[in-house]
């Protein structure tokens, strides 16, 4: 064949197959993705006041790669191995309304993306608190405080009477204009009461060395130490009902209450537990718990209770950050049943985080600082207090405030809020006087 019938016909090969290879490549890019690699959900999980969680799928199996976008930025990535999960966007402003969606990848291409999804942050809380401080007897100290309302409020400690009164009171009661003192009875004398929870005026348990539950005003006292419980002193109690209660103490120590006996429970911890709260699951009905403490000879512990027992989580061995040092926690706030607000001290420094329950290592840091907290208590995720030692902070779900000048040379050690009215508790470290806090919102 003559050359230049060689190269035509080379010519016409070269053709063909470069036009059958756009047809096949635009064939493709209309064909369907992958099975096991399209969205079959995204869905709001729960919008706080900086963050937003995000629950979707991608159906399939393997390693799925996905990205999430926010508006027109793209705020998370990640790899998906399981059926489905949850994920958080730590990095939203409150108040503010975001368009999310899901974008499948295959590498860097986008290979299925859900509908948009409208989402609105709450708003943030005010600051704007007034104080008054109210001191009680000669020297004492208050170790808790529970509000039903800001005009009936309970605190509990040990306060020795003002001359000329021969009386030694454990509980006052704030009517809304003055505080009356109450009779609670600890062992067959007054001592110390260190915690008090409530379900009502008339089911009130308040704890010394040993649990007291009061029905109709009838307080009943019981002694642990006779039925071979060791509890010395309950310093917390967090339950679902009278007849589902969980003490915690030093050593350790969990005793639950079932409504007709007492019973100790395994725990993963020798340190002193010093806080307990806990939720009820909304959708599957399971009680979780978390608790610790730590005390001024060792650090302390945080533990968890799921699915049944305590597990711990971290303690001076056993922390997320191996460069710092965990010191313990100084107070734990559940505000609903997904997340849980803890103060993670360290030797150094305080830190007060927003915590996803299924998800420990998915958490937001509110604020530091270096002082410890001894208790956390507000309404909600964006407006709770931690107080301490000479401070009260306040988060209101984007910013914090101080009053350095109202708790300067008080130790602070409880916390009750209602509404616009919070009620926090201690002693004045000068002169030993027992004092309450009042702060009220404008």
């Amino acid at each position: 064949m003559p050359f230049y019938e060689n190269l035509k016909a080379k010519n016409a090969i070269s053709t063909i197959l470069l036009l059958t290879a756009i047809i096949f490549a635009m064939s493709c890019k209309e064909c369907p993705t992958e099975p096991g690699d399209e969205v079959n959900d995204f869905a709001l999980d729960y919008a706080g006041p900086s963050f937003v969680s995000l629950a979707f799928g991608i159906s399939g199996s393997g390693k799925r790669n996905y990205s999430i976008q926010r508006d027109s930025l793209i705020v998370l990535t990640g790899t998906l191995h399981s059926e489905d999960t949850i994920v958080t966007d730590w990095n939203a402003e409150p108040g503010t309304t975001y368009r999310y969606r899901l974008l499948v990848k295959d590498h860097s291409e986008t290979i299925d993306k859900s509908d948009w999804l409208s989402v609105t942050t709450m708003d943030t809380t005010s600051h704007d608190f007034t104080w008054i401080v109210d001191v009680l007897g000669e020297n004492g100290i208050f170790w808790d405080v529970w509000a039903f309302a800001e005009d009936n409020v309970w605190a509990v400690g040990f306060v020795y009477p003002k001359w000329g009164d021969s009386e030694v009171h454990n509980c006052y009661k704030w009517d809304g204009s003055q505080w009356l003192p109450q009779g609670i009875i600890s062992n067959y004398w007054k001592v110390h009461l260190y915690s008090i929870f409530t379900f009502s005026e008339n089911d009130i348990w308040a704890n010394s060395s040993y649990p007291q539950h009061s029905t109709d005003s009838i307080y009943y006292l019981y002694h642990l130490y006779d039925m071979g419980l060791d509890v010395e002193p309950i310093n917390d109690c967090w339950g679902t009902s009278s007849n589902d209660m969980y003490f915690v103490g030093n050593s350790g120590t969990i005793v639950h209450y079932d409504g007709q006996s007492f019973t100790k429970m395994t725990s993963p911890t020798d340190r002193d537990l010093l806080h307990i709260d806990g939720c009820v699951d909304s959708q599957t009905g399971e009680t979780r718990m978390w608790a610790g403490g730590w005390s001024y000879s060792e650090s302390g512990s945080l533990i968890e209770y799921k699915d049944g027992k305590w597990e711990l989580i971290w303690d001076e061995g056993n922390y997320r950050d191996s460069e710092s040092d965990f010191f313990g926690i100084g107070g734990i706030f559940i505000p609903n049943d997904k997340y849980v607000i803890i103060n993670v001290g360290e030797y150094s420094m305080a830190h007060t985080e927003i915590h996803r329950q299924d998800d420990f290592n998915s958490y937001c840091l509110t604020y530091s600082d270096i002082h410890g907290s001894r208790s956390i208590y507000g309404n909600a995720i964006n407006d709770f207090f931690e107080v301490g030692d000479g401070h009260i902070i306040h988060y209101n779900g984007k910013t914090t405030k101080k009053w350095d000048s109202v708790s300067l040379n008080y130790r602070l050690r409880g916390i009750n809020q209602t509404g616009d009215t919070v009620f926090i508790v201690g002693e004045n470290m000068i002169n030993q006087n027992a004092i309450v806090i009042r702060g009220k919102r404008q």
